[in-house]
């Protein structure tokens, strides 16, 4: 019935927060680049995420706007950005939005997110998100996929 209904859409969606390994928060700075930022309050607006799941073991990240929503993307030069708003929350996202979030063998609750293209998503010097081509995680790619409750 509709409950079920329901109950399918919100495990389909969860509300996150990326936060990386030194303790970042993942958030949508200026100029709606995407950051690891250690100011950022874990509960701020710009630090909360919807994950979508788009199929088994792949997702897509977006952000939390009331009217209009963005995807984080990874296109093929590496290069993560957010997509232009999207007013239609339910249309499917675009491409470069798919990750694969993969789970660490060794540490409970860190996660990687993967491109499409090979690529993991990390923090360079700057603190500013991009993706690295790699074959298996580096290092910073392990972040902690944080559900919110809402």
């Amino acid at each position: 019935g509709a409950g079920a209904a329901a109950r399918r859409k919100r495990l389909a969606e969860r509300h996150v927060r990326v936060k990386s390994a030194d303790g970042h928060h993942l958030v949508v700075g200026a100029h709606d680049k995407l950051v690891f930022d250690a100011d950022a309050a874990a509960d701020a607006a710009n630090a909360q995420f919807t994950l979508v799941a788009l199929g088994i073991g792949v997702y897509a990240l977006r952000t939390r706007g009331a009217d209009a929503v963005r995807y984080v993307l990874a296109d093929a030069k590496h290069t993560v950005s957010l997509s232009e708003p999207v007013a239609d929350a339910s249309a499917a996202p675009p491409a470069d939005a798919r990750l694969n979030i993969v789970r660490s063998e060794r540490q409970k609750h860190a996660h990687a997110l993967a491109d499409a293209h090979g690529g993991f998503l990390v923090a360079d010097s700057k603190h500013h998100v991009i993706s690295k081509p790699a074959k298996r995680p580096p290092n910073k790619a392990w972040h902690h996929v944080v559900m919110v409750r809402d």
